[in-house]
């Protein structure tokens, strides 16, 4: 009988953000906390940011997994372990991608959110998380 509710995982931190219109920017360690993320609060442009992750243990040849990201301000361009997965609005968002088949041992997850309009600040304001559903 299929789990009526996915197993959840959420990707808080470690993220690491590159304000990406900030030259020779380096990327800033941090966790996003909710319900809005403040560790660059000044900053108004497009921003990327990046988190690594492990495959999660036990997965079984029924169950699937799912990317959800919960809310965002601006567009998101997701990728993941380079591979463009989804482009999406805030509109559009709560977004789940099946990613089951793109799932490595060890994965990057990269999300480039660009600002609605500049300057104005873009961001995740969301959880993002793992759902793993059941057959």
């Amino acid at each position: 009988m299929p789990s009526s509710s996915p197993h959840t995982i959420r990707l808080r931190g470690p993220w690491k953000l590159t304000p990406l219109e900030i030259a020779d920017a380096q990327p800033i360690t941090g966790r996003i906390d909710q319900p809005s993320d403040q560790f660059l609060a000044d900053y108004q442009g497009p921003i990327l940011y990046v988190r690594h992750f492990n495959r999660p243990t036990g997965l079984g040849p029924a169950e699937r997994v799912e990317l959800a990201i919960i809310a965002c301000v601006g567009t998101a361009h997701v990728s993941l372990n380079e591979t463009p997965l989804a482009n999406l609005t805030a509109q559009q968002a709560p977004v789940r991608i099946d990613i089951t088949d793109q799932l490595q041992l060890s994965n990057q997850l990269a999300i480039e959110i660009i600002p609605p309009a500049l300057p104005s600040p873009a961001g995740i304001t969301g959880e993002v998380q793992l759902e793993i559903h059941s057959g």
